[in-house]
């Protein structure tokens, strides 16, 4: 059990994109936490996150209210700190 589930993603390196699918589950996507890592430029930001369905479900949890994006650790830290 736990209250809140927080996802710091960089790119798709991790293999976590089934564990990501899961963060739609109505029983877990009232408690998520997105912290997604933004790079400089488009090109950089596709080759990072190669896989297109899981990069498809990022874009749609980046619209809700517990989503945010991040480009240094110090705005990573802020991000943290948003989350009660």
């Amino acid at each position: 059990m736990s209250s809140h589930i927080v996802a710091v993603i960089e790119d798709f390196d991790g293999g976590y994109v089934w564990e990501l699918g899961l963060t739609f589950s109505p029983s877990y996507r009232s408690k998520t936490w997105i912290l997604k890592r933004a790079y400089e430029s488009e090109k950089t930001e596709r080759e990072k996150y190669k896989n297109g369905m899981a990069i498809s479900e990022i874009e749609l949890l980046l619209t809700g209210e517990r989503a945010e994006e991040w480009s240094t650790e110090e705005e990573l830290k802020e991000c943290a700190e948003n989350i009660p």
